[in-house]
């Protein structure tokens, strides 16, 4: 190992991040039961069942080919230099087994960041953020092509680019994004919203002047997978925080940096978050006049709107960067939603994606000129670096990969359930099915499904 202490923060590492995975687990869940508190009874099942199946789906997809993208776009390729990748990132390679006779190389088995499990995670919890907004609505099928082409390409793509100690965005441009709020958070709201145009919105579920009816179907459900949501965030912003040893003129000297290598404070980012939890909550609050989804959801966007500068924010600044970024969150959500129909059951686009995107925009004015990584020939922080990587992951990574895959699926007619199923709802229909109480769905008389309409706006 070189010294004593190397082995000590190897097994830190492993222990630190054994545990975290454990943590990070609650994000899932939570979001598995948010979505299910806000969809309606003849739909829940399916969203269960749906939702449930994009775990295998990913890890498949990700140990074929998701980690191979991260370890080898870190430098475009050809932008700042070939292919990063080492024999460490392929499915074959004994470093992805438990073989006790592979002679691991520091450098390359982790690159002293965050391993492969942990991105595996997060690439989940990516694909449960985004498919929120389409329930209801979905076919399953189309639900987990869209959930691949997101989880395992896109979005790790735009993490080596700008979520990686050497990516070129953040050397070239100065991008500085320790907890992900473009990588992940902005471009999933992008990604969301192209999906959204081709899929449309839910029969029944919007007035004469195009406000979509957010009904709450399970307060307690929602409640409590919100919760499990920021235990998961609190225990990302650990992941995305690395116990390393370091050689000062001292001696040696276990810390923590952030994801660049940069020297940070576990508690003092955790301060941040937390301040950023109560402005955006107080401000959904305010704003919503009390509404449940509101307080819960604006808390959500208070956390993501600090996400690309709380390894050096004051907690003060992360308590008013949340409330005012909330404020432009809930107003952007309405006018979009009346503007363009956009039916987003769960606020994807405006959660994540606006919380994201403005906090980057504002991000690059507060840390003008702070160093965006460690190594001091990297380009410093700025505002037209941090737009640029706002504009790259929303709009480059999320919407045109969203859009395009879903106008494709639309093509071949796979991509939304048939009319029917969604009226009458696919639970109900499937239960009645396997009663024989129904033998063709097409077969329903027109004065049948009418009624069913009108029961179902009412």
């Amino acid at each position: 190992m070189g010294n004593q202490y190397e082995g000590v923060v190897v097994l830190l590492r492993e222990i630190y991040y054994r545990d975290l995975v454990i943590l990070m687990f609650f994000a899932p869940i939570g979001l598995l039961l948010f979505k299910l508190g806000m969809s309606s009874k003849k739909h829940r099942i399916a969203t269960l069942t749906q939702n449930l199946m994009l775990m295998p789906v990913m890890i498949i997809s990700f140990f074929l080919f998701g980690w191979f993208f991260y370890k080898g776009f870190e430098f475009g390729p050809g932008i700042t230099g070939g292919w990063g990748v080492s024999g460490t990132a392929l499915p074959w390679s004994e470093f992805m087994g438990p073989n006790l006779d592979a002679k691991p190389n520091p450098d390359n088995i982790i690159n002293t960041a965050i391993p492969w499990h942990i991105f595996l995670l997060i690439s989940i919890i990516v694909v449960s953020i985004a498919t929120g907004s389409w329930i209801e609505r979905i076919r399953g099928s189309a639900l987990c092509i869209l959930s691949v082409i997101l989880g395992s390409v896109f979005w790790v793509i735009a993490a080596a680019w700008g979520w990686s100690k050497s990516g070129w965005l953040v050397e070239l441009t100065g991008y500085h994004d320790p907890f992900a709020g473009g990588v992940i958070h902005c471009l999933v709201g992008g990604f969301a919203l192209g999906v959204l145009l081709p899929l449309g919105p839910r029969l029944g579920k919007q007035s004469e002047i195009f406000d979509v009816r957010k009904t709450i179907h399970n307060p307690w459900m929602i409640t409590l997978g919100m919760l499990m949501i920021y235990v998961g965030f609190i225990s990302f912003y650990f992941a995305a925080q690395i116990p390393l040893i370091k050689t000062f003129d001292s001696g040696n000297v276990i810390l923590t940096t952030n994801i660049y290598g940069a020297p940070t404070t576990i508690y003092g980012t955790t301060a941040n978050l937390f301040l950023s939890l109560a402005g955006g909550m107080m401000m959904g609050f305010v704003l919503s006049k009390g509404d449940l989804f509101w307080i819960l959801g604006g808390g959500l966007a208070g956390l993501v709107s600090t996400s690309a500068g709380n390894d050096l924010y004051h907690p003060l600044q992360a308590f008013l960067i949340s409330i005012f970024v909330v404020w432009l969150v809930f107003k952007a959500h309405h006018w979009i939603e009346r503007r363009f129909r956009i039916d987003d059951v769960t606020g994807v686009l405006a959660i994540h994606g606006f919380g994201g995107f403005f906090g980057l925009i504002i991000s690059g004015f507060i840390l003008w000129g702070y160093p965006s990584s460690p190594n001091m020939e990297f380009a410093d922080i700025n505002p037209a670096g941090q737009a640029f990587g706002a504009m790259l992951t929303f709009w480059l990574f999320g919407f045109f990969p969203g859009y395009i895959g879903s106008q494709v699926l639309e093509f071949f007619d796979v991509l939304r359930i048939p009319e029917v199923l969604e009226i009458g709802g696919q639970d109900t229909l499937a239960m009645e099915k396997q009663k024989e109480e129904i033998v063709d769905f097409t077969g329903i008389e027109k004065a049948v499904l009418k009624e069913i309409i009108e029961e179902r706006k009412n």
